[in-house]
């Protein structure tokens, strides 16, 4: 028969996470990074299902600046400002980092970041000369870049995992996975948002969200800076 689902909204990805790791909810629906930071403070947590988008499961994120800034590429935001999303967020954060990482870009480099925690905010922001350039998801990128944006660099992300507390009996687990891979309501699934057109169980593994964790781990060097030169490359003292 029909089983009543309990619905809890979270308005912080970290709430959401402790609710997870302290087993007082049953699944989730994380983004990419709120998954990976989970799945390190408990592995035992499973990934029931990838969401589809348009029956995809890749999706992009944009750096991007005004058409009139002079910036042409990546690496020249040297000196120039830069507004990041959320600070827990894939794009907004982890991954535009990273990127920012591997053209030489540091925190120390710009003139300054913020973090203004949604897409929307930071396309505004963009627009309205409040920052050089800044990092948006496609979908929201797309409905400005009419008005005067210009791409710097597209990049993937995966689309957010719907991810089950570690001691969630595995029968009810494999039957709400059943249940989100059948749903094809169309209604329910434009409630959702996000362009969803789908759940998909056979490509649920924790390693699809590998390359995420490496571009985590590479976005920390942003604010530390460069890593400094090994000893090895270091000259040899004169006697």
């Amino acid at each position: 028969g029909p089983v009543q689902v309990k619905l809890r909204v979270f308005n912080t990805y970290d709430a959401a996470r402790e609710a997870l790791l302290k087993e007082e909810v049953d699944f989730v629906r994380f983004g990419p990074s709120s998954y990976i930071l989970a799945k390190e403070k408990n592995p035992s947590i499973r990934i029931l299902v990838i969401e589809e988008q348009e029956g995809q499961y890749l999706f992009k994120g944009v750096i991007f600046t005004r058409s009139d800034s002079g910036v042409n590429e990546v690496k020249d935001l040297k000196g120039r400002s830069f507004a990041f999303g959320d600070p827990d967020s894939t794009i907004g954060r982890y991954l535009s980092q990273s990127f920012l990482v591997d053209a030489g870009i540091h925190a120390k480099d710009l003139s300054k970041f913020e973090y203004l925690d949604r897409h929307d905010k930071v396309v505004d922001a963009v627009l309205f000369n409040k920052f050089d350039a800044g990092v948006a998801k496609e979908g929201t990128f797309a409905k400005f870049k009419d008005k005067g944006l210009k791409v710097l660099q597209t990049f993937d992300n995966i689309t957010k995992p719907w991810v089950a507390r570690s001691k969630l009996d595995a029968k009810v687990g494999d039957a709400i996975q059943k249940c989100l891979v059948e749903l094809k309501d169309k209604k329910v699934l434009d409630a959702m948002g996000e362009k969803i057109t789908g759940f998909n169980a056979q490509v649920a593994t924790d390693e699809k969200y590998e390359p995420v964790r490496q571009g985590m781990k590479k976005s920390e060097q942003f604010e530390k800076g460069p890593k400094p030169a090994s000893d090895a490359s270091k000259p040899e003292p004169a006697n």
